[in-house]
């Protein structure tokens, strides 16, 4: 579990950086806020929904499961070479990680 939280934390700290750096990289350091704030509002989506469903199991028994679906929420992030599909992407992101921080919190 600790291990699941370093890299959970690496991640995300990964994602303040890469995002700024790929904006950067497309010519508009701008658009790195729209790819945090679209990371964010994904992230805030997700918390809301993830609270809002019945959950069977104490959170050490869905933390691993909601680390596959954060990894899968953010693995489509490797592939976009563009910054429109990247900023809807990084919302989508954002939904599937939000439940796996939730499970490590709790």
């Amino acid at each position: 579990m600790l291990a699941a939280a370093a890299g959970f934390g690496a991640t995300f700290g990964l994602l303040d950086v890469t995002f700024p750096a790929v904006a950067r990289g497309h010519g508009t350091a701008a658009a790195a806020g729209l790819l945090l704030s679209a990371f964010a509002a994904g992230s805030l989506a997700g918390g809301l929904i993830y609270g809002a469903l019945p959950r069977a199991g104490t959170p050490g028994q869905r933390y691993p499961r909601t680390c596959l679906l954060a990894a899968v929420g953010l693995t489509p992030l490797l592939l976009v070479p563009g910054l429109i599909a990247m900023t809807v992407l990084a919302a989508i992101a954002g939904v599937c990680f939000a439940p796996a921080g939730i499970c490590q919190s709790a």
